[in-house]
């Protein structure tokens, strides 16, 4: 079984991929690049998980989970990127998320989203939005405690 921590990630993927009208499709990692036609894009990535024990066998834990999003288009791309960055906060934030429904989360939250933009032939622009999972687990990471 894998840790609450990915079965959060899993979640986040599963929920950012769930309607069929999704601004693009959401990647739980990736190994090279977007190809121009693949834009825009997402990915989602495990950050951090800082743990801190509670009591006998209880283990308190905020993870940072980050999306990843990229598109590219005409000048200012960054605008292109605003719907984009909507859609993820108000799809994981929701009530009915698929994040909401893993073992032992206690809260979620959006907690920093930096923007970068690059111009060339056309320009990209990424956003990195961080969301902060508290969620609490028995000593074993893979059992949530509710």
């Amino acid at each position: 079984m894998s840790s609450i921590r990915e079965q959060i990630v899993v979640a986040f993927v599963a929920a950012l991929n769930a309607p069929e009208a999704k601004p693009c499709v959401f990647s739980r990692t990736r190994v090279d690049m977007f190809a121009a036609a693949e834009l825009p894009g997402g990915v989602v990535y495990a950050m951090q998980d800082d743990s801190d024990e509670r009591g006998a066998d209880v283990n308190l834990h905020k993870a940072r989970v980050r999306v990843e999003i990229v598109v590219a288009g005409e000048a200012p791309a960054d605008a292109l990127i605003d719907p984009i960055y909507v859609y993820v906060v108000n799809t994981v934030m929701a009530n009915e998320s698929a994040v909401w429904a893993v073992p032992g989360l206690k809260q979620l939250k959006e907690i920093r989203t930096q923007f970068e933009s690059e111009a060339s032939y056309q320009d990209s622009t990424m956003a990195f939005v961080e969301f902060e999972a508290i969620f609490a687990t028995m000593t074993d990471p893979t059992v949530a405690f509710n």
